[in-house]
Parts: C-alpha cells; structure tokens; sequence
C-alpha cells in the first residue's frame, strides 16, 4: 500500500509489490487513503456526523495517515477522535476507488462495518467540535438522504451486498463481484472428474466456497484451484 507523506512524496513497504527493482529511480504515485465506519444503535439506526468545513452529512473516518498506520487503524482512530467511540471490531464491507479530478486528488476509500454499539457508547458520544458540529442516529432509508452523494453509494452498496463490495467512484464494475450465475463456466465440461480453477478474491472465503460447491452437478467430484490472499 502506498500512502502520501507529509511533503508529498509516498512510502512504498520494502519487498511489497513494485519494489525498487520494478520502478528503478522513479517515485513510485502517491494514493490518498481514507477509511471510514458504519456504526449502528439497537434499532438499526445509522450514525452520522454533520461537519463544519463541507455542506451535507457525512460518517465517521477520515485520512489514514503516512506513518505506517493501517486502515483499520486509521478507522478506529477517526471515530475515536470524531465522536469519542472506542471501536473494538469491524468487517470490510466496500473498498471504493476514487478516480482523479481537477482539484480532487481521488483515492482509495475502505468502509468498515462496525456493527452494533451499546446504548451506553452513544449516549457518551462527544464530537470534534472544530470538525462535526452534531450528530444523529438516522433510519438507513433517512440517513441515505442526508448523506452526501459519494458516501450515499458507498454506504449503500455495503449495507445492500454481501461480504466485501468492489466500487470504482461509489459504483459497481461489470465482472467484478459474485461467481453466482456463472453455472456453465461451474460444471466444467462433461460427466466425471471435472477440474474447475475458480479464483476466490472475498474475505469470507468459507461461505463463498459453500455458493460455488452449490453450483455444481451432483458427482462432478470436482478439483478447485483456489487463489486467495490472507490479510495478515
């Protein structure tokens, strides 16, 4: 992972992927990362900060800083100082990729969902009064019409998805995401022993191998070739 430096160069991991040795003397591009969390009450209801320096409403997060920090890190961090809650557990439910624009540098956007908190961590909620001016726990339905209209997406692909949601600028990409459909390229060719490569690129991997098995033909036996990245 590549983060932007305070003087606007980047830090790039020694031994990641597209060392020195790929890139030879050229600094490698500076990719701004935020990350951000989807909190809840008991009912459901979703907590939303309004901030002092951009119209609309917005959630909890901000930008993952160049010291090494992670962006679950950066998460737990952001809400801790945005409105005082001690996040203790999450699930990457979207990864959004900002494009470029003039003025907007874009970037990379990890969405945590942080599940329920208790009664007690709402009502001691404090906000960074220089940042958020208040807060309110909103229906998701309400909460998505204060919400500003990249958040709006990304929230609601990751409220509405299941396991980790791929975005490019808040939207779905075309081929990437579920296996389900994909039945022909699942049974393999002909009766008997069927060797079928099929790449599993979610973190719930179990549940996404129990959808794959469940596509294919009753005594196909087959082989799966599993391609998966563990986050350490």
């Amino acid at each position: 992972m590549i983060a932007v430096t305070s003087n606007g160069g980047s830090d790039l991991s020694e031994g990641g992927y597209g060392g020195s040795d790929e890139l030879g003397s050229e600094a490698p591009p500076g990719i701004p990362v935020s990350a951000g969390a989807l909190i809840f009450d008991r009912a459901g209801r979703l907590l939303i900060l309004k901030p002092t320096y951009k119209s609309g409403w917005t959630i909890p997060g901000g930008v993952m800083e160049a010291d090494g920090e992670t962006p679950w890190d950066a998460c737990r961090r952001e809400v801790l100082e945005e409105c005082g809650i001690d996040v203790r557990r999450g699930r990457l439910a979207c990864m959004d990729f900002r494009p470029p624009r003039p003025g907007r540098p874009g970037g990379i956007r990890f969405l945590f969902d942080c599940g329920q908190v208790s009664d007690g961590a709402l009502a001691g909620v404090a906000v960074q009064a220089e940042e958020i001016s208040e807060f309110r726990l909103a229906a998701v339905a309400d909460a998505l019409g204060l919400l500003r209209k990249p958040i709006r997406r990304r929230v609601r692909a990751a409220i509405g998805g299941k396991g980790l949601v791929y975005l490019e600028d808040g939207r779905p990409v075309p081929g990437v995401g579920s296996l389900a459909g994909d039945e022909d390229q699942l049974r393999g060719p002909g009766a008997g022993r069927a060797a079928i490569p099929v790449t599993v690129e979610v973190l719930h991997l179990e549940a996404r191998l129990g959808q794959v098995l469940g596509q294919l033909r009753p005594g196909a036996e087959p082989q799966l070739v599993l391609r998966h990245q563990f986050l350490a």
